[in-house]
């Protein structure tokens, strides 16, 4: 990695890590000295109340606007069985004024972006669901081919090998390390039981990931996939992309699943998303498919699109 290249991976981490004063946490991931306060690029819009599927009746979690504002913290994990490491920016909820007893712990949310790579499109994201109540984390699952003025570089991340059985040990780097910020917040005290229930968000190829890691079974605590403008067959425009996997076996699917795909999305056809909500099962399938928001609908639409996520979570998370 050239000299520009470190310079703009450590002024990314940087301005994460002076938001939050981790003076630890910072020196733990990266030599820096922080001075800048964490903001996204201007121009971003969000959109007004969501629509689609009513609220589900409430579970013992639900999701409430939090006290104070969730700070974020830099993190790094590591690649079991390689010489990889992850950047992620996370984001715990504050506190409840009062827990209820035995009150479920908040979800984990961990976001894995598409082919950009991670961004402060996803950063954003984090911090949006934090606010309602969710640890929520944003990582790199691979390394990015182009570095933009959104980009935060994840220079010791893999190359992509594509959204297939060998990038499975990336996403499970991420939730361990999601599932140790959950911990942070925990207390004998803080009146909730149980282990957070993790689901993946993911956005086009990081959507497809999301749905392999999901008819894989290998972990334990998902409770749930949320697939944005995901891609689920194959086409010229994607050669390469997926190796010689099936790009998603739905049959072995076993949790709950959100598919959203705005229907003017022009870089990925909605009907694939359609196409993979007949192929799973009835009892695990939910479905957004608004008429506008692009293929960045977590973007343009983004209230909208924390809102289905978080009914999506209320709907089918534990209910002990």
């Amino acid at each position: 990695m050239g000299n520009a290249e470190t310079t703009r991976a450590r002024r990314a981490l940087a301005m994460v890590c002076a938001a939050a004063a981790l003076t630890t946490t910072c020196a733990r991931t990266a030599s820096i000295d922080a001075s800048a306060p964490i903001e996204a690029p201007t121009g971003q819009t969000t959109a007004g109340p969501g629509r689609g599927t009513p609220a589900s009746p409430l579970r013992p979690w639900s999701a409430t606007a939090t006290p104070a504002a969730p700070q974020p913290v830099a993190l790094s994990a590591p690649v079991a069985g390689s010489p990889y490491s992850l950047r992620l920016v996370g984001f715990q909820p504050a506190p409840p004024r009062e827990a209820a007893a035995n009150a479920a712990p908040p979800p984990i949310v961990v976001i894995l972006p598409g082919s950009e790579g991670l961004s402060w499109d996803y950063v954003n994201l984090a911090r949006r669901l934090a606010e309602r109540g969710a640890t929520a984390v944003a990582g790199c699952w691979f390394r990015e081919a182009q570095i933009s003025a959104s980009t935060i570089p994840c220079p010791a991340a893999p190359a992509f090998i594509g959204a297939n059985k060998a990038a499975i040990p990336a996403v499970e780097a991420l939730v361990t390390a999601a599932q140790s910020l959950a911990a942070r917040s925990q207390s004998p005290t803080a009146g909730r039981t149980g282990e957070p229930p993790v689901y993946l968000l993911g956005h086009s190829r990081g959507a497809t990931m999301a749905l392999h890691v999901a008819a894989s079974n290998t972990l334990d605590t998902l409770g749930g996939v949320v697939a944005s403008s995901a891609i689920t067959t194959y086409s010229p425009g994607f050669a390469g992309m997926f190796d010689d996997m099936p790009i998603i076996d739905a049959a072995t699917v076993g949790v709950p699943v959100l598919l959203i795909h705005p229907q003017d999305d022009s870089l990925v056809a909605w009907s694939q998303s359609a196409a993979e909500a007949r192929a799973l099962p009835d009892k695990l399938v939910h479905t957004w498919f608004p008429a506008t928001g692009e293929h960045m609908v977590l973007s343009t639409r983004a209230a909208d699109f924390v809102a289905q996520t978080l009914q999506f979570i209320e709907a089918v998370q534990p209910s002990s």
